[in-house]
């Protein structure tokens, strides 16, 4: 994308990543824990380009189980993400696909030729992120 999209509401903004060439992917729906702003619904399939169906910090796996039914009923692509904070989360979910550049994962991900794998962090790191979090509190209100 060449610009910032201007619009706050979706699908507005939707569309304004879509005209510049960019996809609209919605990252762990479901996951009531982490305080989601945007709630999918019907009406928003349209807009959705892809869905991560797999993300390794959602504590419960109901959260991923849900968008993966989502996907599945409306044939929406599916994405993984890690949402590494920590170096020992690297690579804990994935996206394979047959090629080597970015041009090649896009244009398997716009064919639904990709595979999403992983596995969920364990639960400590949410402690290390808790305990990262008031530390950083902490020093701000010194």
């Amino acid at each position: 994308m060449e610009e910032e999209p201007s619009s706050i509401e979706f699908p507005a903004i939707a569309q304004e990543i879509q005209e510049q060439g960019g996809m609209v992917i919605i990252p762990h729906p479901f996951d009531t824990i982490r305080g989601k702003r945007f709630r999918v619904t019907e009406a928003d399939l349209p807009y959705i380009d892809a869905i991560e169906v797999f993300n390794s910090r959602c504590i419960l796996p109901r959260a991923n189980n849900k968008a993966l039914k989502l996907a599945e009923k409306f044939s929406i692509r599916k994405t993984a993400g890690s949402d590494a904070h920590f170096a020992p989360e690297i690579g804990r979910a994935w996206i394979s696909f047959n090629g080597l550049t970015c041009d090649e994962f896009r244009k398997s991900l716009i064919k639904g030729e990709t595979t999403v794998e992983g596995k969920r962090a364990p639960m400590t790191v949410h402690f290390h992120t808790f305990n990262h979090r008031l530390r950083r509190t902490f020093r701000r209100n010194q």
